[in-house]
């Protein structure tokens, strides 16, 4: 689609821009990671750039109120891939896992997450808002 879009208006290197699909009750589950993984492909295209909204859902609503976060992202990778300024702007995205052995009997294991696109000052635990409702 982008390609035929950039093709339809003579602009090769026109910036195209999405929105990763919101957390909610997709059924059969597995179908929203499946359709997540199918919109990230279009990253293999040259100045595309995404915004995530796994974080800013509600709850089973797939189109939820809050725009702000997701329209921030996005103009984020627009300005970085599009107008070439020096900002982060990609969300964390998993690396590798690496298993830890418990060092006490009776204790149990841990995995250490590593990810991709983390500043220096590394991630917060935030109460999700997919649970609340901004109105």
């Amino acid at each position: 689609m982008i390609t035929a879009w950039r093709d339809a208006f003579a602009a090769p290197s026109l910036f195209f821009g999405f929105v990763q699909l919101s957390t909610w009750c997709a059924l059969p589950p597995e179908s929203l990671p499946q359709l997540r993984e199918a919109q990230m492909a279009a990253l293999a295209l040259p100045n595309v750039g995404f915004s995530t909204n796994a974080d800013h859902g509600m709850g089973c609503t797939i189109h939820p109120a809050a725009k702000q976060y997701t329209s921030v992202r996005l103009a984020r990778s627009a300005l970085a891939l599009h107008y070439k300024k020096d900002i982060a702007w990609r969300s964390p995205t998993y690396k590798s896992a690496q298993p830890q052995p418990s060092t006490a009997e009776g204790k149990t294991a841990s995995l250490v997450v590593t990810l991709n696109d983390v500043g220096s000052a590394g991630l917060k635990i935030i109460h999700p808002y997919n649970y609340v409702s901004p109105g």
